[in-house]
């Protein structure tokens, strides 16, 4: 049981301590609950930070696209520094098994070393069970924004943006196959060919050849 004192004492520490590669600043926040259970959410705000190299960082969020009359959920996973798409999964339903099968697909592709951080929004899909045992078992860290705050995933809703500026609005899909064939042609454009400002000029992978 971690008591509120000792909570709040390691808040205190990394708010002074919690400083990474020079601008990554992390928070780390106890909470006890009535009974045993204690739940340890590594927060940090992600409008003030950023990844100075791939796998520091991942974000993660999810979007509806429409096909015919009903709504399908993108799960997504980027990685911060690079703006690259690790994986992504487009499906019926929005749950935390879904999202595990996109997290397990990017750390596959990735085998990132202990200690990244995985920073979402609050949505049921990144906090069940599935999701929150996969990462601790592969030594990644949680991180979620504090809720009602813009900007605080703006990575994710950057690349959204873009998604939908470039192949989705003034589309309309009339089969998932469709849409799902569209969304396969995007991801390796967005990846190998998009120009990102913030990235010099470069597209993600241009970006991590030469951060390699």
């Amino acid at each position: 049981m971690v008591s509120i004192a000792a909570a709040t004492l390691l808040v205190l520490l990394n708010l002074v301590t919690g400083i990474v590669s020079g601008s990554l600043a992390l928070v780390s926040a106890g909470i006890e609950s009535s009974g045993d259970v204690v739940v340890a959410v590594l927060t940090f705000f992600a409008t003030r930070t950023h990844a100075t190299k791939p796998n520091q960082i991942w974000v993660g969020d999810v979007t509806y696209l429409t096909v015919g009359a009903r709504w399908w959920y993108l799960i997504v996973v980027l990685d911060q520094c690079s703006r690259r798409v690790l994986a992504w999964r487009l499906a019926a339903t929005r749950n935390s098994r879904v999202t595990r099968a996109v997290l397990d697909a990017a750390l596959r592709r990735r085998r990132p070393d202990a200690g990244l951080i995985f920073h979402t929004d609050r949505g049921s899909e990144f906090q069940g069970t599935p999701v929150r045992a996969r990462l601790a078992a592969s030594g990644v860290r949680q991180s979620m924004t504090r809720g009602g705050a813009p900007g605080e995933n703006a990575h994710m809703e950057s690349f959204f943006h873009s998604l939908k500026a470039d192949v989705i609005h003034g589309r309309s899909f009339q089969t998932i196959t469709e849409l799902r064939q569209q969304l396969r042609r995007y991801v390796p454009y967005y990846n190998y060919r998009r120009l990102h400002s913030s990235l010099g000029y470069q597209s993600p992978v241009d970006y991590e050849r030469r951060a390699a």
